[in-house]
């Protein structure tokens, strides 16, 4: 039935996969995941577990270009004499 419908076969394995993945994206801290999960340490949870969604990554672009337009403007105001500008960002 599986071939037929083009779906693959879902282990135990996979579904602990998913459930410690879905802890995390919950925003449950990865130690609590990790003791759930009875590993050793949250080194190894993180490393085979926990993995950046396309949301994660769209997130971390957003912030990356925040972060680069917050800079770009503080050099404009560097170099352009504009005190207003830059006290406004110094207190964000």
């Amino acid at each position: 039935m599986l071939k037929r419908t083009g779906l693959r076969r879902i282990t135990l394995h996979d579904s602990r996969h998913t459930t410690l993945t879905v802890m995390e994206h919950a925003g449950v801290p990865i130690s609590i995941i990790s003791k759930w999960a009875g590993h050793y340490d949250s080194a190894c949870t993180q490393k085979t577990y926990v993995h950046a969604s396309d949301d994660d990554l769209h997130q971390g672009r957003r912030a990356r270009q925040d972060s680069q337009d917050r800079l770009a403007t503080v050099r404009n105001c560097e170099t352009t004499g504009s005190q207003t500008v830059e006290r406004g960002l110094a207190h964000d």
